[in-house]
């Protein structure tokens, strides 16, 4: 997969140099993302990030939408060194002469999360139960009198992990 996707990323920007008669650096691919996003594009850098994941499970569309959609973020970013790289109208410019359309902003893929994130459930006197995250939790640990309720101003305590 990854020699098709570094294949896929030398043909785009070979016919990029041929459209606007310009050398563009090569970037260097990592496929390090995780999680929810598909691929990134850091021209200043000079690399593209992939989703090894997204790229096997989903990968015509992978390489229909979200790979030409980052190779045309680092060419926009070549072009216009000075813009600021989103899905402005030099983007939208890049991508249309490119890849004939403009792509979608976020994919629909169904990747799973990146991380599962761990909560500890806590009640006040006043019967709220509040949900915090593992940094929150171990501050009230070391600190008890340190959270209470908004509400009712009593110290939280603890009721489980989820």
């Amino acid at each position: 997969m990854k020699d098709k996707i570094q294949h896929e990323v030398d043909r785009l920007l070979d016919y990029a140099e041929q459209l606007y008669s310009t050398k563009i650096p090569r970037p260097s691919l990592r496929f390090d993302l995780k999680g929810q996003t598909a691929g990134q594009s850091h021209y200043s850098k000079r690399y593209l990030r992939f989703n090894l994941t997204a790229a096997t499970r989903y990968p015509e569309k992978y390489f229909k939408t979200t790979l030409p959609h980052e190779v045309c973020h680092y060419v926009a970013s070549h072009l216009y060194p000075y813009k600021k790289p989103s899905h402005g109208t030099e983007w939208k410019m890049v991508s249309s002469a490119l890849c004939g359309c403009i792509f979608d902003r976020c994919h629909t893929y169904d990747l799973p999360p990146a991380r599962v994130t761990i909560k500890f459930s806590y009640q006040c006197p006043c019967k709220k139960v509040f949900k915090v995250g593992k940094v929150r939790h171990n501050r009230i640990m070391s600190n008890p009198r340190a959270y209470w309720c908004p509400s009712c101003r009593g110290f939280l305590t603890f009721l489980h992990r989820s």
